[in-house]
């Protein structure tokens, strides 16, 4: 990816994202170096939001396989048209997202330096459909939040416990 801008357009079924994968596989014999950007931008209106960045080490990308990015879930703005983009500070070409050698996704189009190419990038998208899959991410923040409905939940089973002791003393005395 050096000295280039790459890009995958995408339109989203779901309600939300909250993640992308890319394929990436190694060119040649050369030495993987620098810094990748990763980024989730969406264009509504002719003007374009950054909506999730990362970098990470060249170097700390595995090849042949799929690298992945988990974020709290953005809701999808309708007729917003998605990118996954990506770009790199490195001395060598030795790593890329890999091809397609057709254009197997209709809804979208890949970029090379803002230019359409025939190819589509190998890449997935993730959204969350129910509570679960919010707490299966494992931040501190979710982390939190189940700590709290489950104490919600012990503190409502003991006062039902409590309320349930009281009222069978209650009973026991008028009997």
């Amino acid at each position: 990816i050096k000295n280039r801008v790459v890009a995958q357009s995408f339109r989203p079924i779901a309600a939300n994202i909250s993640g992308f994968s890319i394929f990436f596989n190694k060119i040649g014999h050369k030495q993987v170096d620098g810094l990748i950007t990763f980024s989730l931008k969406v264009i509504t209106n002719n003007k374009v939001k950054t909506l999730y960045t990362i970098r990470k080490k060249a170097t700390d990308i595995s090849q042949n396989t799929h690298t992945t990015f988990y974020f709290q879930p953005i809701q999808i703005e309708k007729g917003g048209v998605y990118l996954i983009e990506l770009s790199a500070t490195a001395k060598n070409r030795g790593l890329s997202p890999y091809r397609s050698y057709k254009d197997p996704y209709k809804r979208g189009m890949a970029y090379l330096n803002e230019q359409p190419t025939k190819h589509d990038i190998v890449f997935q998208t993730y959204y969350q459909s129910n509570l679960l899959g919010f707490f299966k991410q494992g931040t501190t923040l979710n982390i939190f939040l189940l700590s709290l409905i489950f104490l919600a939940i012990t503190l409502g089973l003991m006062s039902i416990a409590i309320i349930d002791s009281l009222l069978t003393n209650k009973n026991g005395r008028a009997g």
